[in-house]
C-alpha cells in the first residue's frame, strides 16, 4: 500500500486533480490504516490542491471547510 500512496503523491505533484481529491478522502478517513492515520491538516492541504486544479467536489469540500472550520485562514 505504501508504494501506491507514493505513486499517488507523484501524480498529485504532476497536477492530477482526481488523485489529489482521492488522497484528501484517504487522509480524512485514515483509510487503509488505523484511526491514528487520520490527518485532517494533510487532508485540507490536499483538498486545496485538488480545488486549485479544478476538481469540483474538492471545491465544494473546501468551501465547507472554509465556512465551518476556518481551515482556509492564512498562517
Amino acid at each position: 500500500m505504501a508504494d501506491n500512496v507514493e505513486a499517488y503523491y507523484i501524480l498529485v505533484n504532476k497536477s492530477h486533480a482526481l488523485v489529489a481529491y482521492s488522497l484528501t478522502i484517504i487522509k480524512f478517513n485514515g483509510s487503509g490504516g488505523s484511526k491514528a492515520d487520520q490527518n485532517a491538516r494533510a487532508g485540507i492541504e490536499l483538498c486545496k490542491r485538488a480545488a486549485s486544479l479544478g476538481h469540483w467536489d474538492a471545491i465544494i469540500e473546501l468551501a465547507f471547510f472554509c465556512t465551518t472550520l476556518s481551515a482556509c485562514t492564512q498562517t
